[in-house]
Formats: structure tokens, C-alpha cells, sequence
């Protein structure tokens, strides 16, 4: 928490202090610049965004859409409803009559609608890349196909083909295929080919998501996710299944931690020893030969023998004596047990 309010104190420093002071600086050098330069000079100026122009004292509406891409041009008065995207390379320019995108509608790449009219873009339907549109509507659940062209007037309720061209004043009406130049009636549209653009549509509307979500990053956020990314390619596979089980609040300690790097290293690895009985057997590969580990490891395991058939005999003879059974061997000192085998 005290980190964060560092940030937010940093921030606002920043864009209220150092920020200005470099933006009158800069100004001050440019200005001395020019006049050095004299007939010479160069008046460079920054072009503001392109996805809000203001044109005729509108200015577009473009809050509640879902993604406006960073390269699209929004003239005018545009306005953009709910879950609305304008994608790479649109142009909507509204700068004698409105445009209005309905909600949860695509208008695709390099689309290009000019308002001699005023264009009404339903809810739910999808304008196709490189189309251009005037002075026409479009209505609910309509379908305009990539490269198609609709004059104005024009009344779409239904589905256009791809590369169409729809001449002025013509309806299509809802349910109806229309095609080729100038385009006609086709047939009408199946209910598979419904379902299947409705399915195209919601993928769109997610990948939308996507995009706005990355577009609207600020350089911070971006500073973030790159140091992520490094993180991860750097990071050994151990840890990251010990970061996964953190995430999954399994409690950790040392010991918890060491068996799981082992267990995982061991699943990447072929069996340490992969011997003709075991490959028949198809045994775990945790499950090892125990004569291949150290002379401890053997001793402990005859005692433990030893002491599954003293555990099953006093169950049975309750009244018997201990000192019936002894060790088999003892462990020498010099090598004493390690959990590490």
C-alpha cells in the first residue's frame, strides 16, 4: 500500500510539475530555433488525435464504445454506442450530417463512411473491411460483405456479398441475400448462415475487447507488461510451479518447496535408471529400484520389513515379548541418514 501511494504522488508529480516545465521549455527552444533560422525555418506542428476531430462545433461521442482504433478518423459528429468498435484504418466523417453506430456493431478495417446523409448503423451489424457507405441506413442484425458499396439512400435490413454494389434508394429487405453490381436478389439467407454469422459477430465483439484493452494502456502499464514477459522467460520451471501453488494459497515451507522442485525436475527427466525389468513392469517413475541408492537407504528398508511383520505378530499376540524380533543390521555412524535419498 505504501508503494502504491509513492506511485500516485510520483505520477502526479510528474504530469504536474515536470511535465509542464519540459512543455514551456521545449516551446521557449523552438521559438529561439526559428527565429536563428529566419526564411529558413520549419513550423512543425503535432497533429492531435484523429479518432476525436472536432468539425462544425461537434465533436465525436466515442465513451461508450468497446474499442475506437488508435489509427481511425471520427470527424465530426459521430456518435458511438455501447460495445461499439471502430477498427485499423476507418474513416467516419460526419462533418455536414450525423453518423450513429449502433450498440455492439462492428464497422471493420479501412471502412469508409462520408454523412451527405444522415447514416444510421443498426444495433448488432457488421460493415465489412474496405466498404463505403453514403447517405444510406443500415439496420438491425444487417450484414454488409467486405469491398461492397452502398449508395445512398439505400435501406439494408439484410445481408450484402461480398464486393456488391447497391445502387440508390434500393431495399434490402431483412432475411434477404443480395449480390454482384449493381447487386440483386438472391435468395434468402438459411438459418445455419444466420447462426454462423451471429457466431462470427460475438467473436469479434470479444477480440474488440482485446484490442481496446491493449490500445488504452498507458506507458506505465506497458513498462509492466514487458518487465512481465521478461520475468516469465527468464523464470526455470520450478518456480514457476511453486508460483502456482502460491497463487492457489497452499501453505509453503522449506522442505514443502525442495520435494516439489524435485518432483517436477524428475517429471521432465526420463527415469534415472530405465533397466529391461522396469520398462516390462511399466513402473512409476518415482518408484525406483531402491538397490541402486545408497547402503542406508537399504538397511533402513530390511528394518522396516522387520517391523511390518512385528506389527502384524503383536496384533495377533498380544500377550507375546518384545525381544522376539531384533535388527538384521545396524547403521553405521559414518553415514548417517539423509533425507536428501
Amino acid at each position: 500500500m505504501f508503494k502504491v501511494k509513492i506511485l500516485q504522488l510520483f505520477d502526479s508529480f510528474v504530469l504536474n510539475t515536470v511535465g509542464p516545465y519540459y512543455r514551456r521549455l521545449g516551446k521557449s527552444l523552438l521559438t529561439q530555433g526559428n527565429d536563428i533560422l529566419g526564411s529558413e525555418t520549419s513550423d512543425d506542428r503535432l497533429v492531435q488525435c484523429l479518432r476525436q476531430v472536432e468539425a462544425k462545433g461537434h465533436k465525436p461521442q466515442i465513451g461508450d464504445a468497446i474499442f475506437t482504433a488508435p489509427n481511425s478518423v471520427l470527424i465530426g459528429n459521430v456518435i458511438l454506442k455501447q460495445n461499439s468498435s471502430i477498427w485499423y484504418g476507418a474513416t467516419l466523417r460526419a462533418d455536414n450530417n450525423s453518423i450513429t453506430v449502433g450498440k455492439n456493431s462492428l464497422i471493420q478495417d479501412n471502412v469508409y463512411i462520408k454523412a451527405t446523409k444522415a447514416i444510421t448503423v443498426g444495433n448488432n451489424s457488421l460493415v465489412g473491411p474496405n466498404s463505403n457507405l453514403q447517405g444510406c441506413t443500415i439496420g438491425d442484425d444487417a450484414f454488409i460483405g467486405m469491398g461492397s458499396t452502398i449508395k445512398e439512400g439505400a435501406n439494408i435490413q439484410g445481408i450484402v456479398a461480398a464486393g456488391s454494389l447497391v445502387p440508390e434508394g434500393t431495399e434490402v429487405k431483412q432475411g434477404e441475400v443480395w449480390a454482384g453490381s449493381p447487386a440483386k436478389y438472391l435468395r434468402d439467407i438459411t438459418p445455419q448462415e444466420l447462426q454462423i454469422l451471429r457466431e462470427y459477430k460475438q467473436e469479434l465483439l470479444e477480440l474488440a475487447q482485446v484490442h481496446g484493452e491493449e490500445t488504452s494502456k498507458n506507458f506505465r502499464q506497458i513498462v509492466i507488461d514487458t518487465d512481465e514477459r521478461f520475468i516469465k522467460q527468464q523464470r526455470g520451471t520450478e518456480e514457476e510451479a511453486l508460483q502456482k501453488i502460491a497463487e492457489l494459497n497452499f501453505p509453503l515451507e522449506y522442505e514443502d518447496e525442495e520435494f516439489i522442485e524435485q518432483r517436477v525436475f524428475m517429471k521432465q527427466q526420463p527415469p534415472m535408471f530405465m533397466d529391461s525389468e522396469n520398462l516390462k513392469s511399466q513402473q512409476d517413475q518415482y518408484e525406483q529400484d531402491l538397490s541402486q541408492f545408497s547402503e542406508n537407504m537399504q538397511k533402513y528398508s530390511e528394518d522396516y520389513q522387520i517391523y511390518e511383520e512385528a506389527k502384524k505378530y503383536f496384533e495377533q499376540n498380544p500377550q507375546a515379548k518384545a525381544n522376539q524380533f531384533a535388527s538384521k543390521s545396524e547403521i553405521p555412524d559414518d553415514k548417517p541418514w539423509s533425507r536428501k535419498y
